[in-house]
């Protein structure tokens, strides 16, 4: 097995076609793969898919092998990334976090199996799609030539299901907590605190209903059921409304007043969610700004914080997060609502220098009339 961390160049396709020939050749091989029931697929030397069973053919949308054979990994699924590099899957520097080339790199290298997680974001009918898997690698030789057997399980609904309820009934048994604490402090409380504290039960109870809104607007934008409306917004009110919400931050002097149209709600929980990681980040320092252009608004937060470099190939990732293991749908249901609802783009840019910024650009609609 090599033993290089570059990815090799690729085989010609007649010379992939004969390696498919060759494991095709192999009637126990091939009925043990047919028989497993996760996706599977098999690499030569230089990562290429040479052969595959019906499980996988069915997970990349193909109706055989020919139509997979010479691809490699995120190439089966339209991965973002390999479709934006020149030499494609596996040459780009966010391949070096991909937990299936980790995994078939290691087997190459070792000799031994290995196994990752990866997601691999993908685009299906002009819509972003993210498949979280399980990889499983092997090595195994045939005729003087080395392979990798992969297997790749769709664990999606379990990655889904750990990091709503990690993420859910984390935040909400904290706010919950909270609500308790005060209403003591209530009953126990002098006439003059009452006012004070009531305040502070209310801003409680609707950060408890904002949180529960949150994960179901999600759960609707994945599945396609999110209902858009078209709402007249001002900047300035929803600049308003969400400093209410998050008291340290501040206007950017520059701020521009203006009106537009798209959904309040939608918006509102995309700049909630910046707002949120750039108080996580940065307690102190963060600013909201928007400006507009003739065609175009756009809405930022800005922090004085710097994102590791390993970690900006993946901020917008699903799960993927700097703050743990089972978070991360925050910078992901942002990209989601953003460009799937709201018709915009999400964008960020940091630096020591400079900071960190978010920005959400959306086309500038008006009201007719």
């Amino acid at each position: 097995m090599g033993r290089g961390t570059h990815t090799p160049e690729r085989l010609p396709l007649d010379r992939v076609r004969a390696q498919s020939e060759l494991l095709a050749g192999q009637p126990v091989l091939g009925r043990a793969i047919a028989a497993v029931t996760d996706a599977v697929a098999v690499l030569n030397t230089q990562r290429q898919v040479v052969f595959a069973n019906r499980a996988l053919l069915d997970l990349a949308g193909a109706g055989s092998i020919d139509e997979l054979a010479g691809r490699r990994t995120g190439e089966l699924f339209g991965c973002l990334h390999a479709q934006r590099l020149e030499e494609g899957c596996g040459t780009g520097a966010e391949c070096r976090f991909c937990g299936a080339a980790q995994a078939v790199r290691e087997t190459q290298a070792s000799g031994a199996p290995a196994a990752r997680e990866c997601t691999i974001v993908g685009r299906s009918r002009d819509r972003e799609v993210s498949h979280d898997l399980r990889v499983t690698t092997t090595p195994f030789d045939l005729d003087g030539e080395n392979f990798v057997l992969m297997s790749l399980r769709d664990i999606s609904a379990e990655k889904r299901k750990v990091a709503l309820e990690r993420i859910f009934f984390h935040d909400v048994l904290n706010t919950v907590s909270s609500l308790k604490i005060y209403l003591t402090l209530l009953k126990n409380s002098k006439p003059a605190e009452s006012g004070r504290l009531l305040g502070d039960l209310e801003a409680i109870a609707d950060g408890l209903a904002e949180e529960i809104q949150s994960q179901k607007m999600l759960l609707n934008a994945e599945a396609g059921t999110l209902q858009v409306q078209q709402n007249l917004i001002s900047s300035r009110e929803l600049a308003e409304d969400l400093l209410r919400s998050h008291r340290t931050v501040r206007l950017a002097a520059f701020a521009e007043a203006f009106a537009f149209v798209a959904d309040n709600a939608i918006l509102k929980r995309v700049l909630g969610n910046m707002l949120k990681n750039a108080l996580e980040a940065s307690p102190q320092g963060v600013s909201l700004g928007f400006s507009r252009d003739e065609s175009a608004c756009t809405f930022w937060v800005h922090n004085p914080g710097v994102i590791d470099e390993e970690a900006r190939p993946q901020i917008f990732r699903r799960y993927f997060s700097t703050k743990g293991k089972n978070r991360g749908l925050g910078t992901y249901s942002m990209k989601l609502l953003t460009e799937e609802y709201l018709q915009g783009r999400v964008s960020f840019t940091t630096d020591a220098e400079h900071g960190t910024r978010f920005s959400v650009t959306l086309p500038l609609r008006r009201a007719a009339g």
